[in-house]
């Protein structure tokens, strides 16, 4: 396989991967690949690689492919990882005998590379490749099924609330006189606690009897 753009969601990616699949990186700017099963690969040889995962930001990948589409196979395969753009955008860039599928990851990269685990959505369109990605990455990677549209719209809700809460906080909190230091670990560590307890039904009592109680019974 073959990933075009190697920021930190493709690295983040790479390490979920089972250690015996060779990958082959191609990016604007040749990094420092250390890993054993990861290799660079120029232009010339790029129709070496049928399957063909696109990292790129979704502003860069129409000129991307207007300049490389011929070096790739006839049949390959573009995944399209993009999750601002749509892969409707690109689809006549290809060759019509070339493929582009898109796949949206419901994930932060840096998260994702922590947990070693997490979660990518295809469009009920091409739900009959759900199971050859799910052989690829294993118990590593859950695929679901939803619209492009819908993963856009949650990532940016998701992201915009997460931001929201840690500037609230740091105002509040700051309008208190509470230290940065305490904040920023208290954002770091309780935040997060929190909402993997909230999920797995294992808030403690504190949480439980002053917030999630009081918060029910705000709401009726």
């Amino acid at each position: 396989m073959l990933f075009i753009g190697y920021g930190r969601l493709a690295q983040a990616i790479t390490d979920i991967l089972p250690k015996d699949t060779t990958i082959q990186i191609y990016s604007r700017t040749k990094k420092d690949l250390s890993q054993p099963h990861v290799s660079w690969l120029e232009p010339s040889k790029f129709h070496l690689e049928k399957q063909v995962w696109l990292f790129l930001p979704a502003d860069v990948i129409p000129d991307f492919l207007k300049k490389h589409v011929n070096y790739f196979h006839r049949e390959t395969t573009f995944f399209y990882c993009a999750t601002k753009g749509r892969a409707l955008e690109v689809k006549d860039l290809v060759i019509p005998t070339q493929t582009v599928i898109p796949i949206k990851f419901i994930t932060q990269a840096d998260q994702l590379r922590k947990d070693k685990m997490g979660m990518a959505a295809l469009p009920r369109l091409f739900e009959k490749t759900k199971p050859a990605i799910e052989k690829l990455f294993g118990e590593s990677l859950q695929i679901v099924i939803a619209e492009e549209e819908d993963v856009h719209h949650l990532n940016k809700q998701a992201t915009q609330k997460a931001i929201d809460i840690i500037v609230e906080l740091e105002k509040e909190m700051n309008d208190r006189g509470i230290s940065k230091e305490l904040v920023e670990h208290a954002a770091k560590q309780i935040i997060p606690g929190v909402i993997t307890a909230y999920y797995q039904g294992t808030l403690g009592a504190f949480a439980k009897q002053e917030i999630v109680k009081r918060r029910e019974n705000r709401e009726g």
